[in-house]
């Protein structure tokens, strides 16, 4: 029996983007938040009041990483690469429950901990996140597939630009920016209602972009490559 690798967007990028050599596996978070207790103990009563749930409280979500570099080198500068793209606060969304997206912020060390061999090392990301803004936070998902169209395989690393506005001018820097996993898929999560264009390319592919509209739900964009 095989597994998806659990990949994860943070602020709207996607994590294998950023290091490209990354495996996740375990990622700890509770299916809902805790409650704050509100009981009351009446003296001459036995047990207790108890005035239903609180408040919410913030939780951690704890996600198990190895890194593996071509040397030393290489991998230090992909330890560094994560810091700094686990810096500040934004949408957190995993590859395996897309519908949910926590606001979280990594406060604590960022540096994997145990080295495995001269050029991986492992640790874990202690994202604490946001209780009181809820784990369903405004914005849509856009996901997707690239697929060759000569063989109908799933393409990987290809690149997957999203810019605002119908038929936008691709030459510029893009609003985001993602890459097609393993099985072709990539993700943008937060999205704002609007139009969207959506370019996507691979060396050896022609390349391909196409017109998307959010209104009030998610959408899924398939490109099928065609070989140049």
């Amino acid at each position: 029996m095989s597994y998806d690798q659990i990949t994860f967007s943070f602020k709207g990028t996607e994590v294998t983007t950023i290091i490209s050599n990354i495996i996740i596996p375990d990622v700890r978070r509770p299916l809902r938040p805790s409650y704050t207790r509100r009981k009351i103990e009446i003296p001459g009563r036995d047990g207790s009041w108890d005035f239903g749930p609180g408040n919410t409280r913030d939780f951690n979500i704890e996600v198990d990483v190895t890194i593996v570099g071509e040397d030393s080198s290489d991998l230090m500068s992909k330890m560094r690469s994560l810091s700094n793209f686990l810096s500040g606060k934004g949408a957190l969304v995993f590859s395996d429950d897309l519908d949910i997206t926590y606001q979280a912020q990594v406060f604590t060390q960022v540096m994997p901990q145990r080295r495995v061999f001269s050029y991986a090392q492992s640790g874990t990301i202690i994202f604490e996140c946001d209780a009181g803004e809820s784990t369903y936070v405004s914005g849509f998902l856009i996901t997707g597939s690239v697929v060759d169209f000569s063989t109908s395989l799933y393409i990987d690393n290809a690149d997957v630009e999203l810019y605002s506005g119908h038929n936008a001018d691709t030459d510029n820097d893009p609003t985001l920016f993602s890459t097609s996993t393993d099985n072709g898929e990539f993700l943008f999560s937060g999205i704002s209602s609007g139009n969207y264009t959506i370019k996507v390319s691979k060396t050896g592919y022609v390349t391909e972009e196409s017109n998307h509209t959010i209104v009030d739900e998610n959408i899924m964009a398939i490109f099928m490559l065609n070989p140049v």
